[in-house]
């Protein structure tokens, strides 16, 4: 089945919530690829294609949390998660244990989105109070 996009995943912030429908579109390919057993070099392909595109999506919620206060505790500990994404990502892409990335991936981004993203959007409407 895979993860499916839902209204109250948005946080209002079009571009976020854009890439965060491009990204449950990939993770649903990656999960597409593992289900149909597809070889290692294409699932590593899909790997790499979703690397990336995670590294520009961080990037732009990090753009966005530029504009809070410094030293603000979300902004620190959103970047924190990123960090720590980042290097469970390549610790399993290293292990090529696909189905348990994937199953981090699913886990991971819903989660974060529900409660981090939203949080980020909201600071952001209230002009970082």
């Amino acid at each position: 089945m895979g993860l499916v996009w839902r209204a109250e995943m948005a946080t209002g912030i079009r571009a976020v919530d854009l890439q965060h429908e491009e990204l449950v579109a990939m993770i649903n390919a990656l999960a597409e690829a593992v289900v149909a057993q597809a070889d290692s070099a294409a699932l590593d392909a899909l790997a790499q294609r979703l690397d990336a595109y995670i590294v520009f999506h961080f990037g732009t919620e990090e753009n966005l949390m530029s504009t809070l206060p410094r030293g603000s505790e979300h902004v620190t500990l959103h970047r924190q998660q990123h960090r720590e994404f980042v290097a469970e990502l390549a610790r399993l892409r290293q292990s090529g244990a696909f189905r348990e990335l994937l199953s981090y991936l699913e886990n991971w981004i819903v989660a974060h989105i529900m409660k981090t993203d939203r949080a980020l959007a909201l600071q952001l409407r209230q002009g970082g109070r």
